[in-house]
């Protein structure tokens, strides 16, 4: 179900990516730090690949009996750059991110003052306390851990399908045909974990309210003798978020061995082709 939300230029249709970014901009989120910080993780992605490479070409000069010691200096100065890329970038998003939550908790907290009074006697107190508070959070840690996370793994697997073609083309296609059916099983299931996602975030905001409100209100629940009804209204809360933790729990336990059966499948035929195709050669030289 569409939501909208009133701006100054008139409404704007909720969805998910189009809104989110366009909640970023009216935020002023710094773009120039953002760039720098993206920048760095794809410069400690590309160390992390390379330094596997130089470590198994020192490797080998250890067996032959031939110490190189350039590649050990190379070496120690592309895992002092990553870990010096990986840090910077960390803290450039962590500044975004905070600094981005900062100015949307003002916009939010500007807002809800500004509302009237109806809305109060229909809403919660806590809940909105909580929406405030905890989850504007969200958007913080969707910049600073999940961001930066998203762009080093993204150039880490094109970097290392770029590898795979190089040292094994065959294996490299046998696994990309493997994707599609990856996103296959994927596609049906990530919508059914967005929901289970959206249904929970919202029972902890009803708990985190219920919480807040007996709580504040401790004095009155105890003088009118409503330990036991408060304690049961608590369980039913607490008993529904584990109902929907135990629902997510199901999903993955089926989908990270199914993922990985997929694969191992597609290795395997790899390896007996490859072991037939051997087999045949053999016998064509016979």
């Amino acid at each position: 179900m569409e939501q909208t939300v009133e701006e100054e230029k008139g409404k704007v249709t909720k969805t998910t990516i189009r809104y989110f970014i366009q909640l970023l901009r009216s935020a002023g989120i710094p773009k120039l730090v953002l760039f720098l910080a993206i920048l760095l993780s794809m410069v400690g992605a590309v160390t992390g690949l390379v330094v596997p490479l130089i470590t198994g070409q020192l490797i080998d000069n250890f067996a032959a009996d031939s110490f190189n010691v350039r590649t050990v200096g190379f070496l120690a100065i592309l895992f002092l750059l990553e870990a010096v890329a990986s840090g910077l970038s960390y803290y450039m998003l962590a500044f975004v991110g905070n600094q981005t939550v900062n100015k949307i908790r003002k916009r939010l907290w500007s807002k809800v003052l500004a509302l009237p009074v109806p809305f109060f006697d229909k809403h919660r107190s806590a809940d909105t306390m909580s929406r405030v508070a905890n989850d504007t959070n969200e958007v913080k840690t969707l910049i600073t851990d999940h961001l930066i996370a998203f762009c080093s793994n993204l150039l880490t697997v094109i970097g290392a399908v770029a590898i795979l073609f190089y040292l094994d083309w065959r294996m490299t296609l046998i696994i990309l045909i493997a994707v599609p059916v990856g996103f296959g099983i994927l596609m049906p299931i990530g919508g059914k974990m967005y929901k289970i996602s959206i249904s929970m975030y919202g029972q902890l905001a009803q708990l985190s309210a219920m919480l807040t409100q007996v709580i504040g209100e401790i004095r009155l629940v105890k003088a009118s003798n409503a330990e036991r009804k408060e304690e049961k209204s608590g369980y039913d809360d607490m008993d529904s978020l584990y109902r929907f933790g135990m629902k997510e729990a199901k999903i993955n336990s089926v989908l990270i061995p199914l993922m990985s059966m997929v694969y191992g499948r597609a290795a395997g035929r790899y390896y007996r082709v490859r072991r037939r195709s051997r087999l045949f050669r053999c016998a064509q030289r016979r």
